[in-house]
């Protein structure tokens, strides 16, 4: 960071790490922090090969880790940059403590030192000022000649040769002597560079630049892959950038703890199982720079699923399971909702495993039982008006009974639910878990379409006297595979299975 930030120095910083499992290791905590595409991560003898295919004047220096940058380190560095290249590449190698190493590329060749990482001089100034000063759109690679590149080298990296992952976008053939960023343009206007990287970094297959989690959507963005020279955009070609969900990998999440919350044991568990970054909430900037993976709706975990949705990123949610509840039992985790959404088809072996007791749909009750969420779900669901709305929506559909039975207090005497619904012609709630043991009970649900029993229930109670009674198996094993017992959270198991979720087809 010190010598990126330095205008008068312009480098291209590498990072040589023993092997490509170090490599792994800084680069998922890079992308994480946002600096991925500032750097490169190489092995030695990639980097070696890296250098000897540079200009044998051009500017290394090597510096062993760990070692701060002195002042006479950095003064060393821009007098070369800034003074005239010796007649010979090979002449007057500037030799710190430590064996760093201060040269030509050709002397570093000759002298080998022992070394950490290594940059080379490559024009920066006025990189961002770039962007923002184009009048209209650079011309297309293809059309864009410029001096030191052939009309050739251009014609190789046509629009469609453009690749596009889920975590990087690659050119396949870049231009000698030339800068490659990618930027995204906001709903403002605004141009962000969210990578870059100099064309001597390129191996055979093509320039990989990274994408940061912080654009990890599943809508598609806009974005633009950019050649610069001479401190100009000399040619640019847009490209739409998005993460499927089952793309999504765990070094691109961040799972948030909250100061005394409830959900914290399993928020660690997660954390385990898939390596992902841990963080507080309450410590979490506005911007996300991560997937974020929060457990209710308390203490900042509301504000992050809002900013989450806000930027447009992905988010996993985790609250008390659907059926052997009760913290350090089960959970269930969605992505992008709250509750388990459209049925997806799986195998019964996760429900067989529950041994639930599920009854027949009962088709002779009478009363309606109104079951209202909580201040708290109201409060960070923008729904404070449910009860009320719902109640004069049901008077002007029925004469039955209306029971509203508020959510039992710990300590304090309740009739037990499936005692209440013995007699019920339907319950009725927003998105409690309640429904999804009504349902079990055999009592139709009118529910929200957010509801994880929306898929077997009714959303709108202007039908409340015209209930549904679905066949359940498939919904039963959907809802299995979307709790995980709080061992599977902790060995992984469940991110496994959260994956191949993602690749069932829908009932």
């Amino acid at each position: 960071m010190q010598l990126l930030s330095r205008p008068s120095i312009q480098a291209a910083v590498l990072f040589a790490l023993p092997n490509r499992q170090a490599i792994s290791v800084l680069l998922g905590q890079a992308r994480r922090e946002g600096w991925a595409s500032l750097v490169s991560f190489e092995t030695p003898a990639r980097i070696r090969t890296l250098l000897g295919q540079l200009p044998q004047d051009t500017v290394v220096a090597v510096l062993p880790s760990p070692m701060p940058l002195t002042d006479e380190a950095l003064a060393e560095i821009e007098r070369r940059l800034a003074g005239p290249r010796a007649e010979s590449p090979q002449a007057d190698p500037y030799f710190l403590s430590n064996q760093a190493f201060i040269g030509s590329a050709l002397s570093w060749q000759a002298q080998e030192p022992s070394w950490h990482f290594s940059f080379d001089s490559v024009t920066f100034d006025g990189l961002f000022k770039a962007f923002d000063d184009q009048e209209g759109s650079p011309a297309p690679f293809s059309q864009t000649p410029y001096a030191g590149w052939d009309d050739d080298t251009l014609q190789r990296s046509p629009t469609n040769k453009v690749r596009v992952f889920s975590d990087s976008v690659e050119m396949p053939a870049v231009p000698s002597g030339a800068l490659v960023a990618v930027t995204v343009r906001s709903e403002g206007g605004a141009t962000r560079v969210t990578a870059i990287q100099p064309s001597f970094l390129a191996p055979p297959e093509g320039l990989s630049l990274p994408v940061l989690p912080r654009y990890a959507s599943e809508t598609s963005r806009q974005m633009q892959i950019h050649l610069i020279g001479d401190d100009e955009v000399k040619a640019s070609q847009e490209f739409h950038f998005n993460v499927p969900p089952s793309h999504i990998e765990p070094w691109m999440l961040s799972a948030y703890l909250n100061r005394g919350g409830g959900g914290n044991p399993v928020i660690r568990a997660f954390a385990a199982g898939t390596g992902c970054r841990l963080a507080y909430a309450e410590d979490e900037p506005e911007t996300l720079s991560d997937i974020p993976v929060v457990w209710g709706v308390l203490r900042d975990s509301d504000r992050i699923l809002a900013q989450a949705q806000a930027q447009g990123l992905h988010f996993f949610y985790i609250d008390h399971a659907y059926f052997d509840r009760g913290h350090g039992k089960s959970y269930r985790i969605t992505r992008n909702r709250f509750e388990a959404g459209k049925v997806r088809k799986v195998g019964a072996d996760r429900l067989q495993r529950l041994d639930l007791d599920i009854q027949p749909w009962r088709k002779s009750g009478k009363a309606i039982i109104v079951c209202p969420p909580t201040d708290y779900f109201m409060a960070a669901h923008g729904c404070a008006d449910w009860l009320e709305t719902t109640l004069a929506k049901l008077h002007l559909e029925t004469d039955r009974p209306i029971i509203v039975r508020e959510k039992p207090q710990p300590g304090q005497p309740t009739v037990p639910l499936a005692k209440a619904l013995r007699h019920a012609h339907a319950l009725v709630t927003h998105s409690s878990n309640v429904a999804i043991e009504a349902a079990c009970l055999g009592t139709p649900v009118f529910v929200s379409p957010t509801s994880a029993a929306a898929p077997i229930g009714q959303t709108d109670v202007g039908l409340i006297e015209s209930p549904v009674y679905p066949d359940r198996d498939e919904w039963l094993c959907h809802l299995a595979y979307s709790q995980y017992a709080m061992e599977e959270i902790r060995d992984g198991t469940a991110w496994h299975i959260l994956k191949h979720l993602e690749a069932c087809d829908f009932v």
